[in-house]
């Protein structure tokens, strides 16, 4: 609160302008941009203005209609509010939900459809490239969480029907390896039911591979472990 008691009024008075000036553009996706670059102007005014500017930007985000554009918008969120405010975590949960929601929704629409005509480009590979920022905002939503968490996205995942495979090898790949290991059975099981669409099944292996590797799964899995793995 010091901090703050020695900001002069006038530095204050300048940050609202900035504040105010970006506000006033009309573009959805600079307004965005130029707003989160310079997120960390808030501890001028004060540091509780971090969670509920954090929430509003990640809610602005749904209005960008490119689905790939707006993936890498909330991977650039995320990234900002790690830096500026790293206790505060509601906005990530928000971004992980919209970003499935690209999946399940968008993705299959006609605009979407017919840009992937357009610029000959299957739909396997336009699904990889949505990688990095599904990588990252799965990162931060991992960093020191619990297994629950994982127990909730494992559930949205399974209730996808487009990019669950690439979903799980993030997840596979941001969580605790212990985590990971300690549901190495009922990965597989997941991996071995999924299509290969988005993301090649041995490639999956290959992650849950490397989580075991690093951390052993209980006792009485390993043998039905490598049976499953075998069988494939």
């Amino acid at each position: 609160m010091l901090l703050h008691i020695q900001v002069p009024e006038s530095a204050k008075e300048t940050c609202r302008n900035w504040f105010f000036k970006i506000a006033s553009i009309r573009e959805l996706l600079p307004r965005f941009y130029v707003e989160t670059a310079i997120l960390q102007c808030y501890s001028f005014l004060t540091t509780r203005e971090y969670n509920r500017a954090l929430v509003r930007l990640a809610t602005m985000v749904r209005g960008i209609g490119d689905p790939l554009v707006a993936a890498y918008a909330r991977c650039y969120l995320c990234r900002v509010g790690v830096l500026v405010a790293p206790s505060i975590r509601d906005h990530l949960m928000l971004c992980f939900d919209d970003l499935l929601l690209t999946f399940t929704s968008q993705i299959s629409t006609d605009s979407v459809q017919t840009a992937l005509t357009v610029q000959r480009t299957s739909i396997q590979h336009y699904l990889v490239l949505y990688t990095p920022a599904l990588d990252w905002i799965l990162g931060c939503l991992a960093h020191n969480a619990s297994d629950q968490l994982l127990d909730t996205v494992l559930q949205r995942c399974s209730d996808m029907s487009t990019g669950n495979a690439l979903l799980l090898n993030s997840i596979m790949a941001s969580f605790s390896a212990d985590f990971i290991a300690a549901r190495a059975v009922e990965l597989s099981r997941k991996i071995r039911d999924m299509d290969d669409v988005g993301f090649p099944r041995h490639l999956l292996y290959c992650s849950l591979g490397h989580c075991v590797a690093v951390a052993d799964p209980p006792d009485d899995q390993k043998l039905v472990l490598l049976n499953e793995v075998r069988t494939v």
